[in-house]
């Protein structure tokens, strides 16, 4: 089971943080059903409303922040094991199948969540 400050603290690891306040939000009674949701930022280095993901449990976060570390893993291995040389074909072709693959997994999960 997913614990509030288990989840915090990986959120700090992918680089997202609690969006507005870190307790559970009630939305006001819209007429349309509204429940309870956890508001997230996905990249604190970029904190607009628009990005704000919602969750309705820390379980679901917790599989987002899963999620996102493998397609880092992924993505962020790329630049890793080219570093400065960078700028040839096969780092295009590696970058871009890489891409793709960090994508596909964060499409697996909000496919999951639906």
């Amino acid at each position: 089971m997913a614990s509030k400050k288990k989840v915090t603290i990986g959120l700090g690891e992918i680089g997202a943080s609690w969006a507005t306040r870190s307790d559970k939000f009630v939305s006001p009674d819209d007429g349309f059903g509204a429940k309870p949701t956890y508001h997230v930022h996905p990249d604190v280095s970029r904190p607009e409303q628009s990005a704000v993901l919602n969750f309705r449990t820390l379980k679901e976060i917790e599989g987002y922040i899963e999620a996102r570390k493998k397609a880092d893993d992924i993505y962020g291995g790329v630049w890793a094991k080219w570093g400065d040389d960078y700028d040839c074909d096969d780092f295009y072709a590696e970058e871009m199948t890489a891409s793709v693959a960090a994508d596909n997994i964060m499409n697996d999960f909000w496919e999951s969540m639906a």
